[in-house]
């Protein structure tokens, strides 16, 4: 009898007897089944509630034809047919019996006595991925300590990939796309172009390009990651209202930052005309609140909780309209799927804050700003 389920390879619910210990405590006999490793396996074994030993009774190892050898140290079981042997080391007047210590002086094969036999041997050196798959299957992994755990070949430090450029440093990871850049503007013939400070002039109205004259390229900045940065989430959030002066609807902005890390980005016009401002400002934080709540699910994945995550925008109607519950005239217009900001809000998840034009670092998404403005 044993208390360690685990040890069972087939087991029987039962509603059985109470056992007494030497404490006169008892334990109930709550299932039956079969424990064993390898070749050695006991039948008819019982699970007893609150036992911390596991108990074997000779009479019933010697009826089913194995043999048990007391010495002064250790106890021996082995089965005649198989030749299977169970190592039992005394510790007082008690021998410990551990199904992960075998007789192993020998230099012996492993095997399964089924319709299919698998050997596997110390000195076999070449061996095809199926089969090592095959004896993994069957628990052959006697002589292969780390065969479980595969090494993979260190060629020194990542410094591209996917077209990114890596620089590693004590400081931080420094990533960017210089190279792939360069080699894009090139094939355009825009390599000699001249610069300007800022990706927009603040003079200049956007409007369609009937002649497809070739916009100014900008000047191209890496991602500093440092080392010491938290992992905090916030996101930042805002729109141009009816922006684009062919089809007056606006522009959704949003960047994300994972610590002092700007890790996900947003620019995109939004799909409808905006009545307003604060509906324009609402659609925009629904985007940004669907990335966040990303983030922080893949972060969960790597056993971080975040909640209460902010949203910084500079809508004091969208704050409202995301904390009132009762809809309106401005609000029942509004497609329904960015309501799950508000649901966000009230269940603790998003915290909407309010921020100044001066730190809203989504602008530079929706609108030209001076130069400096957000260096």
């Amino acid at each position: 009898m044993t208390g360690d389920r685990s040890l069972f390879s087939h087991i029987t619910p039962k509603n059985g007897g109470l056992v007494t210990f030497g404490d006169n405590s008892n334990g109930k006999i709550i299932g039956k089944g079969k424990i064993g490793t390898g070749s050695i396996s006991i039948d008819n074994v019982s699970l007893v509630d609150g036992l911390k030993f596991n108990l074997i009774s000779i009479s019933q190892l010697i009826d089913s034809g194995h043999k048990v050898q007391f010495e002064c140290d250790q106890c021996l079981i082995s089965h005649a047919s198989d030749g299977g042997t169970l190592v039992g080391k005394r510790d007082g007047n008690i021998y410990t019996l551990s199904f992960d210590a075998s007789d192993s002086s020998r230099e012996v094969c492993l095997s399964v006595q089924h319709n299919d036999i698998w050997l596997w041997h110390r000195r076999l050196g070449h061996v095809h991925m199926d089969l090592i798959k095959k004896l993994l299957s069957k628990d052959l992994v006697r002589g292969l300590p780390n065969l479980r755990k595969f090494e993979m070949s260190m060629m020194g430090e990542l410094t591209f990939f996917l077209g990114l450029q890596i620089k590693q440093s004590k400081e931080g990871i420094l990533i960017s796309q210089s190279k792939y850049t360069l080699e894009l503007l090139k094939r355009f013939g825009l390599d000699n172009a001249k610069p300007r400070g800022t990706p927009i002039s603040p003079s200049v109205n956007l409007v369609k390009d009937e002649n497809g004259k070739d916009v100014d390229n900008k000047l191209y900045r890496g991602l500093w990651y440092p080392q010491s940065s938290s992992l905090d989430v916030v996101g930042f959030s805002d729109s141009d209202y009816a922006g684009c002066l062919v089809d007056r609807k606006s522009t959704s902005g949003t960047c994300q930052f994972l610590g002092d890390a700007l890790v996900a980005w947003h620019n995109k016009k939004q799909t409808y005309v905006a009545l307003s401002t604060a509906e324009a400002e609402y659609v925009a934080a629904g985007s940004c609140c669907a990335q966040v709540l990303w983030m922080r699910q893949t972060l969960r994945d790597f056993g971080v909780s975040i909640d209460h995550i902010p949203i910084m925008y500079d809508s004091s109607s969208a704050t409202d309209i995301s904390k009132n519950h009762v809809q309106h005239s401005r609000t029942k217009h509004i497609d329904i799927r960015h309501h799950f900001l508000q649901d966000n809000v009230q269940k603790g998840l998003i915290e909407l804050k309010k921020v100044g034009s001066e730190d809203q670092l989504a602008d530079m998404f929706t609108k030209p700003l001076v130069e400096c403005s957000k260096v």
